[in-house]
């Protein structure tokens, strides 16, 4: 039961938001009492804070297997971005780290923090690639450093994302992300 009302939860902060459901909603909707959903998560920051904790674990152990299974930079930087192609094709769905950030001042410090390190994980990790990649020679940073290219590529594909759904155009999503290759590839 726990699992499902994480992913539930999940479901609705991606289309909606954190303040848009309540545990009525996720009660309603997975035929449970309230109460039920108080005995896993006594406080609505409790299920928030381990439906994040979950989503950046899922995120590390995915750029985990990117490094593992290649070794070319260009490659696991394709297999990162298919991701965020992943999210954009997802009918009406945003990243969950970045549909709270949208909402971060009404969110608790202990969340701020871990939704934070959700997004310090994939510069750390674009850092890292852009830097093999420029010294492989298979980028091009034309003079820009890696810092100021992983922060460029991650808030082009962050806000590209609320974008497209904003203007109900997924084709938004994808000339940004053309944009974005063609600011690194050589």
């Amino acid at each position: 039961m726990k699992t499902k009302i994480l992913e539930l939860a999940k479901d609705l902060i991606q289309e909606s938001g954190a303040n848009a459901f309540s545990y009525q909603d996720l009660a309603n909707v997975l035929g449970i009492k309230k109460a039920s959903i108080h005995y896993y998560f006594p406080h609505k920051d409790d299920l928030l804070i381990e439906l994040v904790e979950f989503y950046s674990s899922e995120l590390e152990k995915f750029l985990s297997m990117i490094s593992k299974t290649s070794s070319e930079p260009d490659l696991e930087m394709d297999e990162y971005l298919k991701m965020y192609e992943g999210i954009s094709s997802s009918e009406n769905k945003l990243c969950l780290c970045g549909i709270l950030a949208g909402e971060i001042v009404t969110l608790s410090p202990l969340l701020r923090e871990k939704i934070n390190k959700f997004f310090v994980l994939q510069e750390t990790w674009l850092i890292k690639i852009l830097m093999e990649g420029e010294s492989a020679k298979k980028f091009n940073l034309k003079g820009a450093s890696p810092d100021s290219v992983a922060k460029t590529i991650l808030a082009s594909l962050q806000g590209a994302l609320v974008i497209a759904r904003s203007l109900h155009d997924p084709s938004f999503f994808k000339q940004v992300l053309k944009q974005v290759r063609e600011n690194y590839e050589k």
